[in-house]
């Protein structure tokens, strides 16, 4: 790291090492509406339509590929971050503009995926899901949006570190950690409407068995 930037100060490897890392646990977390949709099915002896099956498996896959694409940014941001760490700001930019801008594109293609498996599952409650599982819908798809915002926020670190108007890392960090707890919030608003989608799922199924 640059001798410009004293120890315990906020850039240091493995606060970078920790920005990369928790937003690729996000997606594995939220997936999987299909799976509890149709388990539950098969204990009230009936499937639903169709139609709303159909939106449930497409949003599965939109998510299923976001996920994908956050697992497959994670070396080349890493390597990014890495750059910045041990080159600096302006080195890492010549070396890294490339894969940079492949970045930015990526994390909105995710964050493009990621709504669109929310609006899937809006979708889905149009066409004759059980009333007992809507609660389980809309609070999957809010995890889902909330993962978006996540793979936006990571958008917007990798603009920062290329963007020329900062000159020095010292400049960029603030805005730079701002955004990573942005980021955090997002992750933590994600997996939290996880945890709490899946305990509707128990309370589904003894409804539909009566």
């Amino acid at each position: 790291m640059s001798t410009a930037n004293p120890p315990g100060n906020a850039w240091t490897k493995n606060p970078l090492v920790r920005v990369v890392l928790i937003v690729c646990g996000i997606a594995g977390m939220i997936t999987g509406a299909r799976q509890m949709y149709e388990g539950v099915n098969e204990i009230r002896g009936a499937g639903e339509s169709a139609a709303a099956t159909q939106r449930i498996k497409e949003s599965d896959q939109a998510v299923d590929e976001a996920n994908a694409i956050t697992q497959a940014a994670a070396m080349p941001f890493q390597a990014l971050l890495d750059a910045v760490d041990n080159t600096g700001l302006e080195a890492a930019r010549k070396q890294h503009g490339e894969a940079a801008q492949k970045l930015i594109a990526d994390f909105a293609a995710a964050a493009t995926k990621a709504r669109l498996g929310a609006a899937k599952l809006t979708e889905a409650e149009q066409h004759g899901v059980n009333e007992n599982f809507k609660p389980f819908i809309d609070t999957k798809a809010k995890s889902y949006e909330a993962f978006a915002v996540a793979c936006d926020k990571n958008q917007a670190l990798v603009k920062l570190l290329m963007d020329e108007s900062f000159a020095k890392l010292d400049d960029v960090l603030p805005k730079f950690n701002v955004v990573v707890a942005e980021r955090d919030a997002a992750q933590k608003q994600a997996n939290e409407l996880t945890e709490q989608a899946n305990k509707l799922v128990p309370q589904t199924k003894p409804a539909e068995n009566k």
